[in-house]
């Protein structure tokens, strides 16, 4: 079954419409629905992110913001993205949104995360992905305008249900500025068929 694992997530990586594919347990997590389905510590600020602690659900974060160096969404270029401008500690959930899972099932992780703006003293968003309070993967880069593919595997054990979180762990408000795109929880098979 690992073999047909891997096929899976090829297939996914790739656009395939077949089983793991169509099982998004995020929803809107492409944000192509705009500014629903999901919670923040932000404020919601369409059209003007420049505020520390706001977000906008945009196509071109240069739109909200002037220093953006991060144009557009991960996948087609002319889709929507969530974009923040990172707050002190005080604002921590960047993201969060909590799904019903299969008890003993497996399932895949994924977001794209960028930095779309420098910081003048060089910060960046370093984010972490829990679930159900856990963390499941860390990301951080000091590249700024570029997508990066985040993943975990994750056994839901006795969970029915999945509280996903993005948390910014920044303690610095210049150059934390977060973008995410393309959120999923797809299953992968039983803990047992791995």
């Amino acid at each position: 079954m690992a073999m047909a694992s891997r096929i899976l997530r090829v297939a996914c990586a790739m656009g395939c419409a077949g089983f793991a594919c169509a099982q998004n347990l995020i929803v809107n997590g492409d944000f192509e629905s705009g500014n629903v389905g999901f919670s923040t510590d932000y404020v919601y600020s369409p059209g003007d992110i420049w505020e520390i602690g706001r977000y906008d659900v945009v196509h071109d974060v240069s739109d909200v913001h002037p220093l953006a160096e991060l144009y557009y969404d991960h996948t087609t270029g002319s889709g929507l993205l969530m974009a923040a401008n990172g707050a002190l500690p005080g604002l921590p959930i960047v993201w969060s949104q909590t799904v019903a899972v299969t008890p003993g099932m497996r399932y895949e992780f994924s977001a794209w995360a960028a930095n779309w703006a420098h910081g003048s003293q060089g910060h960046m968003a370093p984010l972490e992905f829990r679930i159900n309070g856990t963390p499941i993967a860390f990301w951080e880069t000091s590249v700024v305008g570029q997508w990066f593919l985040v993943s975990a595997d994750w056994d839901a054990g006795a969970a029915d249900t999945a509280e996903i979180t993005i948390v910014d762990l920044s303690v610095e408000w210049n150059g934390n500025d977060p973008a995410l795109d393309d959120l999923r929880l797809a299953p992968l098979a039983a803990p047992g068929d791995m």
